[in-house]
């Protein structure tokens, strides 16, 4: 993980004081070692898609902030995320989409200076292991048990379907009925649009490989409205 120190616009110039392109390289020849796959055969953007830059943007209020004792002056960490934190925290993954001669990264989202910036791996497992996740949080959010789950509506990107292929979003579907008991799932395929986020210039924000999903429950709820 390294931090960006030099940034503008959708280019990334500097991690950690030294040219982006270089640390992205020396992250990608880790992962190849350990993946045991010669990762700088693949060409962009495919290659950016497959293995993005992971950030952190806090939605923490004001209050919370003070209650935290949170520094103005830090930044948010991937590696301090807890799991009490997903619903004010949301991983945005900025893709590369080509390296530059002057040794910067062409990103499809902007990402600021001082914020903290992790390799990521996009693949089958990984979008297995995120559905089970965010069942997981969901239920654990909303306090209803996983077979008062009926129905899930989920927004996924265009460019994670194009990546990975109809056997993976098949493998996604069977991971999200595992938990589920079953319960119907419609999905729905987008460009990855998000919406206004605080302190960002791109609107709407862009993320290639970003899903969301509402989840219905059978369970009442406790509160009535009267008129």
């Amino acid at each position: 993980m390294g931090t960006v120190t030099k940034a503008s616009n959708k280019t990334i110039y500097e991690i950690d004081c030294k040219p982006a392109a270089e640390v992205y390289q020396e992250w990608l020849d880790v992962a190849s070692d350990k993946s045991q796959t010669e990762l700088s055969s693949i060409g962009f953007p495919r290659l950016g898609s497959l293995h993005p830059l992971g950030t952190t943007i806090d939605f923490v209020s004001n209050q919370m902030e003070i209650d935290r004792s949170i520094d103005v002056n830090s930044s948010s960490s991937l590696c301090s995320m807890q799991s009490s934190d997903w619903s004010k925290l949301i991983n945005m993954t900025a893709v590369i989409t080509g390296i530059n001669e002057d040794g910067s990264l062409s990103t499809t989202s902007s990402v600021a200076s001082g914020t903290n910036v992790v390799l990521m791996e996009t693949s089958a497992q990984s979008l297995k292991t995120a559905i089970n996740k965010m069942g997981a949080q969901a239920v654990e959010s909303n306090k209803f048990y996983i077979h008062e789950t009926i129905g899930c509506l989920m927004f996924l990107s265009a460019g994670v379907q194009a990546l990975l292929g109809h056997k993976s979003m098949a493998e996604m579907v069977g991971a999200y009925k595992d938990w589920s008991g079953g319960a119907s799932l419609m999905g729905m395929t987008t460009f990855g649009e998000i919406g206004h986020l605080p302190n960002s210039n791109d609107f709407p924000h862009y993320d290639s490989l970003m899903f969301g999903a509402i989840i219905f429950s059978k369970r009442k709820r406790k509160e009535y409205l009267y008129f």
